[in-house]
């Protein structure tokens, strides 16, 4: 049996924030912390520039666990790309973040919020943060409209389903609307969480027809 889509967008909703983990910490954002910060390296820069440094760090812990560490950065200016110098053998990524950051001032968050696009990215800039959780606000969906009130849009049962046309539909509105870049954020968010979905599919289509 299908419901309307109006009267089911809340329910949607409601299943992705519950996806989350207890304390507002997401699966990736969790990931990010027990996982990808914990990877051990070895590594020798000789006065690489810092954000070079840290696009090494990111290509390495992809090659120890075939998921990508993502950077996300403060306001411009807010990590300095100055050179460094540093050697380890067999250091956790966290660790080494602490050795290249406390002597300029840096620090860095995990950053966690169902269906945010930066949803368990590392976000890098002042202060003294040792990879604490920071929560970002949830993805805000525009309300669905109704063909007409005889003929009303409907979803499947299927929660991923659900969640995910509610998302593609958000992101078709946001390109009718002449917004393509914040569309493709969502697109990204249909494609990384409910990909296996018909929306998944769909908004897969669309995105590789913009990066066109």
């Amino acid at each position: 049996m299908r419901r309307p889509l109006g009267a089911l967008l809340g329910l949607v909703l409601a299943i992705a924030t519950a996806s989350g983990q207890a304390g507002g910490v997401t699966p990736a954002a969790d990931e990010t912390r027990s996982k990808l910060l914990k990877v051990k390296l070895s590594l020798n820069f000789n006065r690489m520039p810092l954000r070079e440094a840290l696009k090494e760090i990111a290509h390495l812990v992809t090659e120890n666990t075939e998921k990508p560490i993502l950077w996300t950065y403060a306001a411009d200016g807010g990590v300095p790309n100055v050179p460094v110098t540093y050697n380890c053998k067999d250091k956790a990524v966290e660790a080494i973040l602490d050795d290249l950051f406390k002597q300029h001032g840096l620090g860095f968050t995990v950053l966690s919020g169902d269906d945010h696009p930066r949803d368990g990215w590392v976000r890098l800039g002042p202060g003294k943060e040792r990879g604490e959780v920071k929560k970002l606000s949830p993805l805000v969906l525009a309300p669905p409209t109704t063909t007409t009130p005889t003929t009303p849009a409907v979803v499947p049962d299927d929660p991923n389903e659900a969640a995910g046309l509610a998302r593609l539909n958000a992101a078709k509105g946001l390109l009718t609307e002449g917004k393509a870049a914040d569309a493709k954020l969502i697109l990204n968010v249909v494609i990384g969480k409910y990909g296996k979905t018909k929306a998944g599919a769909e908004a897969k289509d669309i995105l590789e027809k913009l990066n066109k």
